[in-house]
C-alpha cells in the first residue's frame, strides 16, 4: 500500500478519488455481478455545495477499468481532478487527486469484528488489494473510531504487509467524516474518509489518499435512478484544512 492525496474544486474544495488497502477474511466489500448492476460509465454534469454554503458546477466522466474498478475525472472551476473508484453494488467509493494517476481509494465494510476493506490505486493497476483492520479492544460500531492492527494486508501482487491504523471520527466536521493514520513498514500514510450516505444499505466507509502532496479527499456516491444520478458526500483536506460537502452527478 502506498501514500495518497486529494484536492479541491476551483474556489472551493470538493470531490473524491480512490486509494488502497486490504481485508481479514479477504472478502471484497460485496460480490459484484456485472449483469445485476446498472451502467454508470459515461459523461456527467455536476452540481454541489460545500459546508460553507458555496455552490459549484462542472462536468465529469467515469470509465470502467475492469471488474469493480473505475477511473473518474472531474472538471470544476477550470481545474481538473482525477480519481480511482471502487464500486460495491450501489455504493461508489472514490479517492481523488490533482495529479494524474496519483489517487487511491479504500472501501471498508464496518463489521462487528472490524473494518473489512478492499483498495485500489489508480496507477495502472487492474487488480485489487485487501485489508482487514482488527480493533485493539472492543469494536465501536457506532463511531468506528479507535486503534486497529492490520491483521490482513494483501497487495494487488499478492505480497503481504502489516501495520497499525488510528481511525478518528471528525465530529467537528460531521459524524460521517473520518481521518485515517496508517503506519505500514514504519512509514506513515494519511487518509480522509466519509461513511455510508445511504441509510439502510451496507455500512461503508470510503477512504481516499494520494501518493504525493498535502491536499486530497474522498467521496462516496449513492447510485440510483437506473444509474442516471449519483448523489455524493465528500470530505477533503487542503493543506491541513478539512471541509466536507455534497454533490450530485447527473448523466448527460
Amino acid at each position: 500500500m502506498s501514500k495518497g492525496t486529494f484536492w479541491k474544486l476551483g474556489s472551493m474544495v470538493v470531490l473524491g478519488a480512490v486509494a488502497a488497502i486490504p481485508s481479514v477474511t479477504v472478502t471484497p466489500v460485496k460480490d459484484a455481478i456485472a449483469g445485476d448492476k446498472v451502467d454508470i460509465v459515461g459523461n456527467y454534469t455536476i452540481a454541489g455545495e460545500g459546508d460553507d454554503g458555496s455552490k459549484y458546477k462542472g462536468t465529469g466522466s467515469i470509465k470502467l477499468i475492469g471488474g469493480d474498478m473505475y477511473h473518474a475525472k472531474w472538471v470544476l472551476g477550470g481545474n481538473t481532478f482525477t480519481g480511482a473508484c471502487f464500486r460495491d453494488d450501489d455504493d461508489l467509493s472514490c479517492g481523488w487527486a490533482v495529479k494524474e494517476k496519483d489517487a487511491n481509494v479504500v472501501a471498508y465494510l464496518v463489521k462487528p469484528e472490524g473494518l473489512d476493506g478492499v483498495w485500489f490505486e489508480d496507477n495502472g493497476q487492474t487488480k485489487l488489494g485487501n485489508e482487514f483492520l482488527t480493533p485493539k479492544g472492543k469494536m465501536n460500531l457506532k463511531t468506528a473510531a479507535g486503534k486497529y492492527d492490520i491483521s490482513t494486508g494483501i497487495n494487488p501482487d499478492k505480497s503481504k504487509y502489516s501495520g497499525s491504523v488510528v481511525v478518528k471520527q471528525l465530529t467537528e466536521i460531521g459524524d460521517s467524516a473520518y481521518q485515517f493514520d496508517w503506519v505500514i513498514g514504519g512509514s506513515p500514510v494519511k487518509g480522509i474518509g466519509v461513511r455510508n450516505i445511504d441509510a439502510g444499505e451496507d455500512d461503508v466507509l470510503s477512504v481516499g489518499f494520494a501518493d504525493s502532496g498535502t491536499s486530497y479527499g474522498a467521496l462516496q456516491y449513492d447510485i440510483h435512478t437506473n444509474g442516471k444520478k449519483l448523489d455524493g458526500h465528500w470530505v477533503q483536506t487542503i493543506d491541513g484544512k478539512i471541509t466536507d460537502g455534497k454533490e450530485t452527478m447527473t448523466k448527460q
